[in-house]
């Protein structure tokens, strides 16, 4: 088996376009009505740069954070660590801790494992996903066929929440979760990152239809759910020699959830989908002035009896230049329009933002953006009277590679 089929990329790329669009429009998180009014511009300051994500992609072992004051009440915090730490030529366990918790949702991902290389570049791999409330822990099993450690191709099967069903077990609860029909996903991964002009990301994970009852502590039935979901994300980069890259990306979810009576009557139908696709250039020429610019666009419904929608679109643009040896600095204009569908209403939004970060020579990176609101429409509080923002940045990798594995 070979990862060859993808340095044709361009052709690839154009065909997941038209596959992706043809699906329905979406990412599934909190309902968008609880968003910062300001949130599509907020999560564009909020994204590491370029060419901070190139390392993290190249990163085997290593962590960053973010933290900001998303607005006058809340923080957001973004935490990434991961690694994998071999104990012989064809064993190693790996770690990946993620936490997010930001207006969007309150989230965290841990994943623990074992991986084993039976063959060649085949490996073998036993997973989960722990938490402290057992119902909600995942395990699974993973085959993939790898040539370093960001290039691979691997099929997953995942069952949630295990195979501990929800009871009282003397907890005070007022009802009990049972799967009568187990929530099974599906999960194709592939990645591509040590191309020499293409970085080539994809996951398709597809969840089987699953069947959930509730029943209260005298046993009787209260009402069942009906779902399924399914996410597709994809990021492709080119690369120019010494100039510069540009790449694309999309992001898609469906979440299906039917509600029954115990008698099985229809009570309710709710379906989420969310579609993000992005497109964006970062210049690394010669010259001492360089662009970075991103266009995004997020498509979400909401629908239930109130068949809610908002489409939001955003706009970043910047400047950015080298000083010192190892710092950048970057002023960045960023526009947002938000698009109330379901109340047919719009709202326009624009932010300065300026970037300073700096690298160490061991490749650890510091740094910070302060964003101005031009035309805040939310408060008067803040710097010079507007909505201001400030995000701090922290990314340190620990190893680029497993010595003896691959």
């Amino acid at each position: 088996m070979s990862l060859l089929w993808l340095r044709n990329l361009p052709a690839v790329s154009s065909l997941l376009v038209l596959c992706l669009w043809a699906f329905p429009s979406a990412l599934c998180a909190q309902l968008f009505e609880d968003l910062d009014s300001e949130y599509h511009i907020s999560s564009v300051q909020s994204m590491f740069p370029p060419w901070w994500e190139d390392d993290w992609e190249e990163t085997v072992t290593g962590f960053r954070i973010m933290g900001s004051s998303f607005d006058l009440h809340t923080l957001h915090v973004l935490q990434h660590w991961k690694g994998q730490f071999p104990f012989s030529d064809n064993l190693l366990f790996k770690y990946d801790y993620y936490t997010d918790a930001t207006v969007d949702s309150q989230f965290y991902n841990r994943e623990i494992g074992l991986k084993y290389r039976f063959s060649g570049n085949n490996h073998i791999s036993a997973f989960g996903f722990p938490y402290f409330d057992k119902k909600q822990s995942d395990v699974g099993i993973r085959y993939s066929y790898e040539t370093t450690p960001f290039d691979f191709v691997s099929f997953s099967l995942l069952f949630e929440d295990a195979f501990n069903n929800y009871t009282f077990k003397d907890r005070d609860e007022d009802s009990m979760r049972l799967h009568t029909k187990k929530p099974i996903w599906i999960l194709f991964d592939v990645s591509v990152i040590k191309e020499e002009r293409h970085r080539f990301l994809l996951s398709y994970h597809m969840g089987l239809p699953y069947r959930i009852s509730y029943k209260d502590r005298d046993g009787s039935l209260l009402y069942k759910i009906d779902g399924n979901a399914s996410t597709i994300p994809v990021k492709h980069k080119v690369a120019f020699a010494d100039s510069g890259q540009w790449g694309w990306g999309v992001d898609f979810c469906y979440a299906l959830e039917k509600y029954y009576t115990p008698d099985d009557a229809l009570m309710s139908v709710d379906k989420k989908i969310r579609f993000k696709p992005s497109i964006f250039i970062d210049e690394r020429s010669a010259s001492p002035l360089h662009l970075t610019a991103r266009l995004q666009y997020d498509l979400e419904e909401h629908l239930n009896d109130l068949n809610e929608s908002i489409a939001r679109r955003t706009f970043f643009v910047g400047i950015k230049t080298n000083f010192w040896v190892y710092s950048k600095l970057m002023l960045a204009y960023c526009n947002g329009l938000s698009h109330y569908i379901s109340e047919d209403r719009t709202r326009r939004d624009n932010r300065l933002i300026l970037f300073a970060d700096h690298r160490f020579e061991n490749g650890a990176r510091l740094g910070m953006n302060f964003g101005l609101d031009i035309d805040s429409k939310d408060t008067r509080r803040g710097v010079l009277g507007r909505y201001d923002k400030v995000f701090f940045f922290l990314q340190y990798p620990i190893a680029r590679e497993i010595k003896n594995f691959f």
